[in-house]
């Protein structure tokens, strides 16, 4: 794979997302730890591949550019988190995890819960990364 972007720039991009939402991963919860570390890697690699940007612009702006188009469908925006969207799970319990995560980023992208279980593959594993970041917020 080649990629578009340094490891440095990378880190600059997820930079405006932690500092934007004041996300400290010192302060998560010691079992969250591990699959937070992971998705953080996996988010800095698919940025350094160009398949997610992260700008902030009027807030901030999370771009997923997919590998396997849904359609006509090649980016999903996710919008900046919002109450509307955290009351996207409120029918999810707290144990359906993966419920919560792709409702909360089906309602951030405007796509619905659906259009987030229709991803596939390395789509799929790059919005649950980003979903564990969103939930942490």
């Amino acid at each position: 794979m080649e990629y578009k972007l340094s490891q440095e720039s990378a880190q600059q991009q997820f930079a405006l997302f932690t500092q934007y939402y004041e996300l400290d991963p010192e302060h998560l919860p010691e079992e969250q730890e591990a699959a937070f570390n992971t998705a953080v890697g996996k988010i800095l690699r698919a940025v350094r591949l160009g398949r997610v940007e992260i700008a902030s612009e009027d807030g901030i702006k999370v771009r997923q550019h997919l590998r396997n188009p849904m359609g006509e469908t090649s980016t999903i925006d996710y919008a900046e988190l919002s109450g509307k969207a955290k009351i996207a799970m409120k029918s999810k319990k707290d144990t359906d995890y993966y419920g919560r995560m792709y409702a909360l980023l089906g309602s951030l992208s405007g796509l619905g819960e659906t259009a987030v279980t229709g991803l596939k593959s390395v789509d799929l594993s790059l919005a649950e990364c980003l979903g564990v970041l969103f939930l942490q917020i």
